[in-house]
């Protein structure tokens, strides 16, 4: 079947003739493969111009213009892209003449690249002197040793990147998945002691670096900016989830005051499009989707968990755990997890009430698999894992020093 579109033509006369040859209609496509167009173009002279739209969007798709004998061309684009969503696209090719132009157009449909688990990021070590590990998918341990009192760990599937940053002394460093070579290495911006890393997150393609000055950097493979900006005065982020595509969610302090505030933000600009204000430090937040982030604050000596509704900016206080210090809260698929200094606790985000009690152990970091869907749990020098919504722990890996940060790597 060969579709003809008319449009943008200055004037009534002759029209450019397409037929798309190949491929065949409809065509399924693997990430990986070469898709072969050949098209045979009459009564036009000023080449073609080929693109592969989604819907009414283009989509930016190498490809190459491999052959043009006489009326034929023949051209290739290329899947490389692993984050290109599956089903039906439409490749368009657009031929002028000098008076109009006209587009053939042929339906392929492209099979989503599979997300899978490679791993996990682990930083343990104390004072000045860190170890990031790395354990892949079959329970493999490499490790290396990093100068700094690097407190926060991100891995990167779209760089195959584990990146750790420091607190406030040492650099940002970023290091190869698999070998734990050193990619790069980014020099503190201030001196020594004074410009503080407050965390740093992986977010599809994106890697975050957010910084004491108010600044969020957005981290190319090589360590370059990608772009960089800083929220509104006297906003600092802490805490940050990933919303959708060009939007998070960060839990922030006002400059030097206890004052914290939820933000959710464009995260290509740092425009403030919801806040809400939290009651006392934040200690974790995670966005559960539907418009609803999970927080957990210290209020004197409770740890409180609240739902922060975006659309109405309302903050909700769901329970208060007495006694116990709060380091990390998850919620994923229907299903929260909180990890206090003396306890796991599991709870469900749709009702009130209190959590329950998962494991007795005390937690430091919490990480989620969500191919697997595995919540992964820092205790001490130990890491274990257990199925999201029930089942035992299961021993991960140890280290000689405590682990002071965890983080799940995936292949994109």
């Amino acid at each position: 079947m060969v579709w003809i579109v008319t449009g943008g033509c200055k004037k009534e006369g002759v029209y450019p003739v397409i037929t798309i040859t190949a491929p065949t209609q409809g065509k399924v496509y693997n990430f990986g493969d070469t898709i072969r167009v050949r098209v045979l173009v009459d009564k036009a002279d000023e080449g073609v111009v080929p693109s592969i739209l989604r819907g009414a969007t283009p989509v930016t798709f190498p490809y190459e213009i491999f052959d043009h004998t006489g009326n034929e061309y023949i051209l290739y684009f290329f899947y490389t892209n692993k984050y290109l969503d599956g089903g039906k696209y439409d490749i368009r090719i657009t031929a002028f003449n000098g008076e109009n132009q006209f587009s053939g157009f042929r339906s392929i449909v492209l099979q989503e690249f599979p997300k899978q688990y490679r791993g996990l990021g682990i930083l343990s070590g104390s004072g000045s002197k860190r170890v990031l590990s790395r354990v892949d998918s079959a329970g493999r341990v490499n490790s290396v040793d990093i100068n700094g009192d690097h407190s926060f760990v991100a891995c990167s599937g779209a760089f195959d990147q584990i990146v750790a940053a420091p607190y406030k002394s040492g650099n940002l460093t970023a290091f190869n998945f698999k070998e734990l070579n050193q990619e790069y290495s980014l020099t503190n911006p201030q001196a020594p002691g004074l410009q503080k890393f407050h965390n740093v997150y992986s977010f599809g393609k994106e890697v975050y670096a957010l910084l004491e000055d108010s600044r969020i950097l957005s981290l190319g493979s090589e360590g370059g900016l990608a772009y960089s900006f800083s929220l509104q005065d006297p906003f600092i982020a802490y805490h940050a989830d990933q919303v959708s595509e060009g939007k998070m969610v960060v839990g922030t302090k006002e400059g030097t005051t206890n004052l914290w505030r939820l933000l959710v933000i464009n995260s290509t600009n740092g425009f403030i499009e919801k806040q809400a204000f939290i009651r006392s430090e934040i200690r974790g937040l995670s966005y559960a989707g539907n418009g609803h982030t999970f927080v957990i604050y210290a209020l004197e000596d409770q740890s409180v968990v609240a739902d922060f509704n975006h659309q109405t900016g309302q903050v909700t206080e769901l329970f208060f755990l007495d006694q116990e210090l709060a380091n990390d809260i998850v919620v994923r698929k229907g299903v929260g997890h909180i990890a206090t200094d003396q306890k796991v606790y599991m709870f469900d985000p749709s009702r009130a009430g209190m959590p329950s009690e998962r494991f007795s152990f005390g937690a430091g970091s919490l990480a989620f698999d969500d191919v697997n869907n595995q919540i992964y749990m820092s205790s001490g020098n130990l890491v274990y894992r257990a199925g999201l919504s029930g089942g035992g722990n299961v021993y991960v890996t140890g280290t000689v020093d405590p682990v002071v940060d965890i983080a799940v790597m995936y292949n994109k």
